[in-house]
């Protein structure tokens, strides 16, 4: 008898798991991982769009300081203007965008404080007839002594800078609208929690007061509008319709942002109903327009968001700005 349970008892010892078995558990793994990591991507995604919307309150944060302690950079404007225009510390005309603006109020060129543009020319008064101080980030700046500066109003551990002569795409940058050279791709910008520049648009403030304003306009020397489309051009290229002064930056996505569209528009919007057309909705004025202005009038009043302020604008995951995932200020 006992021979015959010790049998018993080897046998049951040595039944395994069936094939259906095998198969039932390996279903029920995978079912939870196609629950559980697409859970964990958003939760990941979420945390860096969140961690991207404290660097922006940072750096507004830091924009509020910078025009209550530099009202003559302000120059009546509500913000410090984010065009396009000459960098006054590079020797000869070399074009910087609003991002790297945004980056050199708030940190300075060199992270240790911005040089007020109001200096001139009295520490130098045999240059050019222009702004061009070279050296203004210096240690030796003439008079032999370093430029009173202001800041930095952003903690730089709080953020990640770098010059875009780093970012992937920079080697296809540049255009025929502004003269760039390599210094415009060494001057610093902000990035977001997924490695891309941080645009700044600032408001036309004398405009934001007008009812019938335009909600944006294409370029500085086209008809004015709230805010500009180029202001950050280095990124988001610079086209009208089909034709292209500068391209778009190519962040390896293998694609076009949506923003580059936004400047197709029409710049003085006669009829703000226009803005809804299909042909329009990827248009910059419709990006920035304030949506529930619009909606809530009859007549469709047409107004930017933040129209006497200031717009930030990440690409969020994809690396294209224009998309659904873009983190804003608003």
């Amino acid at each position: 008898m006992q021979l015959s349970h010790n049998v018993k008892g080897r046998r049951s010892l040595q039944r395994g798991f069936t094939l259906i078995e095998l198969l039932t558990v390996i279903a029920i793994i995978s079912l939870l991982i196609a629950i559980v990591v697409p859970g964990l991507s958003r939760a990941r995604d979420q945390a860096k769009n969140t961690k991207t919307r404290s660097i922006m309150k940072a750096m507004g944060d830091g924009l509020e300081l910078f025009r209550n302690e530099n009202p003559d950079e302000v120059r009546g404007e509500s913000y410090p203007s984010s065009a396009a225009a000459d960098d006054p510390t590079e020797q000869g005309h070399q074009t910087i965008f609003g991002a790297q603006w945004a980056a050199r109020y708030l940190l300075g060129k060199d992270m240790r404080g911005y040089v007020p543009k109001r200096v001139g020319k009295v520490f130098e008064p045999n240059a050019p007839q222009y702004w061009e101080q070279r050296d203004w980030y210096s240690d030796n700046a003439t008079p032999n002594h370093p430029l009173d500066r202001v800041g930095p109003y952003l903690d730089v551990g709080q953020v990640t800078v770098r010059d875009p002569n780093s970012l992937p795409g920079s080697d296809t940058a540049g255009g025929l609208l502004f003269p760039l050279d390599a210094k415009t791709l060494e001057q610093i910008v902000i990035l977001d929690t997924f490695e891309y520049p941080i645009l700044y648009f600032a408001a036309n403030a004398a405009l934001a007061q007008r009812p019938t304003a335009p909600v944006a306009g294409f370029e500085p020397n086209s008809p004015k509008g709230i805010y500009t489309f180029s202001d950050n051009a280095l990124f988001t290229g610079h086209c009208k319709g089909a034709m292209c002064d500068m391209a778009p930056w190519d962040f390896d996505t293998g694609q076009e942002h949506p923003l580059k569209e936004f400047g197709t528009h029409p710049n003085d919007i006669p009829d703000p109903n226009s803005l809804k057309l299909p042909a329009n909705a990827k248009s910059f004025p419709y990006y920035i327009l304030n949506k529930n202005v619009y909606e809530s009038t009859q007549r469709r009043t047409a107004v930017p968001v933040r129209k006497e302020s200031y717009i930030l604008i990440s690409a969020g995951k994809d690396g294209l700005y224009g998309t659904v995932d873009d983190v804003t200020n608003y």
